[in-house]
C-alpha cells in the first residue's frame, strides 16, 4: 500500500468518509427542515458521539481499550441521554413565546436579504 496522498486516494476509507459526510449532511438538513429545532437537536446531540465512536472503530480501525474504560464510558453516555431527554421535554424550549422556530428565522433572513 502506498503512503502519502497517493495512499490516501487509493484507500476505500476516504471515499466512505466522503459518502458518509454527504449522507449525514442530507439527513441533518432533513431533520432540521422537518420542524422546530428543539425537536431535532436532542437526537443529533445524542447520536453524534455514538456514531463517531462506531465510525472510528469500524472504518479507521480504532481500538477500544479494555472493560474498565468501557464501563467508565457508560456513565457519561447515560448522563448525556438523560440530559437530552430532559432538554427535549423542557417547557422553556417548547412553545416559548417570543422564541422563533427555525422556519421563522430562515424566512426573516431571506426577507432581509431581498430588501
Amino acid at each position: 500500500m502506498s503512503a502519502g496522498v497517493v495512499g490516501t486516494l487509493e484507500s476505500w476509507q476516504i471515499y466512505a468518509t466522503i459518502a458518509a459526510g454527504i449522507l449525514a449532511t442530507w439527513l441533518l438538513q432533513n431533520a432540521y427542515d422537518a420542524g422546530r429545532l428543539t425537536a431535532a437537536q436532542p437526537g443529533v446531540t445524542l447520536v453524534d458521539p455514538i456514531v463517531s465512536i462506531i465510525w472510528g472503530t469500524l472504518v479507521f480501525g480504532g481500538r477500544v481499550n479494555g472493560a474498565p474504560y468501557l464501563a467508565a464510558a457508560i456513565v457519561p453516555v447515560l448522563v448525556l441521554a438523560g440530559a437530552v431527554v430532559v432538554l427535549s421535554r423542557s417547557p422553556a424550549l417548547q412553545g416559548a413565546q417570543g422564541t422563533p422556530d427555525s422556519q421563522e428565522v430562515v424566512a426573516a433572513a431571506s426577507g432581509a436579504a431581498c430588501n
